[in-house]
C-alpha cells in the first residue's frame, strides 16, 4: 500500500515537472516572437530617416526638374521619368514603412482579479498548463504579426534601395 502511494507520489511530481518545464518552453517562446516584432519595428525605426533625407533630396529637385522640363521637352523627359518612378518608389516605401511601425495589438496573458479567482478554485497543474497553451496561443498570434511586418518592412527596403 505504502509502496503505491510513493509510486502516485512521484509520478505526481514528474508531471509537475513536465508541466513546468511545458509553461518555461511557452513562455520562452512566447517572449522570443514578441522580441521579433520589437525588432522588426526597430529596424524600421532606422530606415526611416534615410527614406526622409531622400525624400528631401528629391523634394529640393522638384523644380530644377520642371525647369528641366519646361526648357527641353524631348531631353527633359529621360531625365523626368527616373525622376517619377524614384517619388513613386519612395512614397510605396512609406505606407510599407508605415505599415511596419503601426501598432498592432500583441496579445498578452490576463491580468486582474479574474485571475486571481482562477488561482483560487483551480489545482496547480491545471493553471500551468491552461497557461502554457495560452502562451502558446499568444506565440502563434505574435508570430504571424512579426511575419506582416517582416514582409511589409522587405517590401520598404527593396522600394527604397533597389531601384
Amino acid at each position: 500500500m505504502e509502496d503505491e502511494y510513493q509510486k502516485e507520489k512521484e509520478s505526481g511530481e514528474l508531471r509537475q515537472k513536465r508541466y513546468e518545464e511545458l509553461y518555461r518552453y511557452a513562455r520562452s517562446a512566447y517572449d522570443e516572437e514578441k522580441k521579433r516584432v520589437e525588432d522588426v519595428e526597430l529596424k524600421a525605426a532606422r530606415f526611416f530617416p534615410l527614406l526622409a533625407l531622400l525624400l528631401g533630396a528629391g523634394a529640393i529637385g522638384i523644380k530644377e526638374t520642371a525647369v528641366i522640363l519646361k526648357n527641353s521637352p524631348g531631353i527633359g523627359c529621360f531625365f523626368v521619368i527616373p525622376y517619377f518612378f524614384f517619388y513613386i518608389t519612395s512614397i510605396g516605401s512609406i505606407f510599407a514603412f508605415l505599415g511596419t511601425i503601426a501598432i498592432r495589438s500583441v496579445k498578452s496573458p490576463p491580468i486582474g482579479e479574474g485571475v486571481i479567482d482562477y488561482f483560487d478554485k483551480n489545482q496547480y497543474l491545471d493553471i500551468i498548463y491552461s497557461f502554457s497553451h495560452s502562451f502558446f496561443d499568444y506565440t502563434h498570434e505574435t508570430s504571424e504579426t512579426a511575419k506582416r511586418k517582416y514582409e511589409l518592412l522587405r517590401w520598404a527596403y527593396r522600394l527604397l534601395v533597389r531601384r
